[in-house]
């Protein structure tokens, strides 16, 4: 991606990525300084596009028929297989080379947030996945972006949560 960028560009971001430190604060006292060797300022309005440029070739490590939705540090791969075994081992080989190119670009697979659910008509018990030696076990849901998600496509889950929240929201008085 590099030689399609101006160099002048470069120089520009280089100079907003370089020379960052932080500190953290506990009650009323700080750390000392230390510099900042990777990341983005978060809530910088350059921030999120950085971000996109950076993990924008992910795509290209997933298999051809894999169907891949990224937000903002959120993706969301979808495969099928012929049978549960095939779609284990599609699984495991797509998050397999979706970590090692997390890793060659600096970053990590959270595991502990990696979701499992799979969609079937039927209800049948989904593979369980190997991440990074840690088992990932399928859901019941999945939200996306707001969205809950269940096995059979149903919204029974999405809109009953959502009736929920709503009904708090019209007991709560309207306040300026």
């Amino acid at each position: 991606m590099k030689d399609r960028i101006d160099n002048n560009i470069i120089y520009v971001l280089m100079d907003f990525l370089s020379g960052r430190n932080f500190k953290v604060k506990m009650g009323s006292s700080y750390s000392s300084s230390k510099n900042l060797q990777i990341g983005c300022v978060q809530g910088s309005i350059l921030g999120p596009k950085l971000f996109t440029l950076y993990t924008s070739q992910i795509p290209s490590v997933l298999p051809d028929d894999c169907f891949v939705v990224s937000y903002a540090d959120d993706t969301y791969v979808a495969l099928s297989g012929k049978d549960m075994t095939d779609l284990k081992n599609r699984l495991e080989h797509t998050m397999s080379n979706h970590d090692s190119y997390l890793g060659a670009i600096g970053m990590v697979t959270n595991v502990d947030k990696t979701e499992l659910l799979n969609f079937s008509r039927r209800k049948i018990k989904g593979p369980t996945l190997m991440v990074n030696n840690k088992q990932v076990y399928p859901s019941e849901t999945l939200k996306v972006l707001g969205v809950k998600f269940q096995p059979d496509l149903s919204w029974d889950t999405h809109i009953r949560e959502t009736i929920s929240r709503l009904r708090s929201i019209i007991k709560k008085p309207y306040q300026k």
